[in-house]
């Protein structure tokens, strides 16, 4: 979306710059967040790898949002935001 719009020049991920970045990409697949992927399904079990489980179910908005905040890819949109 951010390059629809004109935000990023590329679709490549901004830590491995091999694949295009997309939601699925970022919280499933990527190398560069080997280490919060693995606290995630260890959270989660095999839930942790299922796309439509971390966007829509309860259950997983925690898990999910520590993870986010582990990989720090948004620490830079978010300057300034303290919980």
């Amino acid at each position: 979306h951010l390059h629809r719009i004109n935000c990023i020049e590329s679709l490549k991920c901004p830590k491995c710059h091999t694949h295009d970045e997309t939601v699925e990409h970022f919280l499933l697949f990527c190398p560069a967040y080997a280490r919060q992927q693995h606290i995630l399904d260890r959270t989660l079990r095999a839930k942790g790898r299922d796309l439509g489980f971390l966007l829509t179910n309860p259950k997983a908005f925690m898990p999910l949002f520590r993870y986010i905040s582990g990989t720090k890819r948004f620490e830079k949109a978010f300057d300034g935001i303290h919980s």
